[in-house]
């Protein structure tokens, strides 16, 4: 998969401008704090700059040419780092993993020293899962750590994560990713697989992707297996006809059609956020396009129910379910 093998090695490979300049800061002005807490949509490399992070830290040959310590990605702990066996450096999922036994047991060896690095690092990912005696627990390793651990949490839901445990870390804010950044992005990606994508293809790709270099990885790894000369993005993902079929199913109320028409996107692993864009736009110019009467009305109807999908999708676990609510209040009103 691409988004694995593609990862930055290197915080000077990081496509996100900001969490790179941020990075920099904190490795170049110590003392280096025991907790950090990097928030941030989906997709949009916390984990990759936790990891960096970590590595930067326990680099046995950093390049100091650059103004910061950056990880030479040869050395015993970067290589360990990089495959993920280093015995000192721990990634745990904490939507999997949120009881208190598993911050027991962090506590129960977190005062042994390293095995080989400078220093212990605890990645939590999705730290907000963690059920309240687990945050408890962790608060308080948070506030006596041994000198040689270090946490980095990371969460897409920053609210959830109490107010005790914000306050105990160096906050690093990921934002969405940038179209240029998702340009870099694909540069980067292209050089090393030596394809190339056209301008076409790359600003489908940076739209399609919802401010996500996960998904817009995705992307660029499915393009790559098809001819991107005859087949753009938007139709390897549904497209304006799919979109156009849709709408035209929830004005006629055709809800079995229009729920096999969902499955096949989702199947397709298409981007329903696109989609709703697309609904919304057509639904938009449709209304334009009326002056009066029952089927204006039926128009706002529509609009206001996908406007409303639209809010709610970035907070959906379900990708397809806020569309799937629309089509089942529009068919049922």
């Amino acid at each position: 998969m691409f988004y694995q093998t593609f990862r930055p090695l290197t915080i000077a490979e990081l496509d996100n401008e900001v969490v790179k300049e941020r990075l920099k800061s904190i490795l170049t002005n110590p003392p280096i704090a025991h907790a950090f807490l990097l928030t941030g949509p989906k997709g949009t490399g916390k984990t990759t700059s936790a990891r960096l992070l970590a590595k930067a830290l326990n680099c046995q040959n950093p390049d100091t040419t650059k103004g910061y310590p950056e990880p030479c990605t040869t050395c015993d702990h970067c290589q360990a780092i990089q495959k993920g066996t280093s015995p000192d450096i721990f990634e745990i999922d904490g939507a999997s993993h949120r009881k208190i036994e598993t911050i027991r047991e962090i506590i129960e060896q977190i005062h042994f020293p390293p095995l080989s690095c400078q220093y212990k690092v605890y990645i939590i990912d999705e730290v907000h899962m963690l059920t309240t005696e687990a945050f408890n627990a962790l608060l308080k390793t948070l506030e006596e750590p041994p000198a040689h651990a270090i946490f980095i949490l990371a969460t897409t839901e920053f609210d959830k994560v109490p107010a005790t445990i914000r306050s105990r870390c160096t906050l690093i804010t990921v934002p969405a990713a940038k179209p240029e950044d998702i340009r870099r992005m694909i540069n980067r990606i292209s050089n090393h697989t030596k394809t190339s994508l056209s301008e076409e293809v790359q600003k489908e790709i940076i739209t399609f992707s919802d401010s996500s270099f996960r998904d817009a990885t995705k992307l660029v790894e499915e393009m790559s297996t098809v001819d991107s000369d005859k087949k753009t993005v938007s139709q390897l993902m549904g497209g304006d006809a799919n979109t156009e079929d849709l709408l035209q199913l929830l004005i006629k109320k055709d809800r079995i059609a229009l729920q096999d028409k969902i499955e096949a996107l989702v199947n397709r692993g298409a981007n329903f956020t696109v989609i709703l864009e697309q609904l919304l736009t057509k639904a938009h110019t449709r209304l334009k396009e009326k002056t009066a009467g029952a089927e204006t009305r039926e128009h706002l109807k529509l609009i206001k129910l996908l406007q409303q999908a639209y809010k709610e999708q970035r907070f959906t676990p379900i990708p397809s379910l806020p569309l799937e609510l629309v089509f089942i209040e529009y068919c049922l009103s």
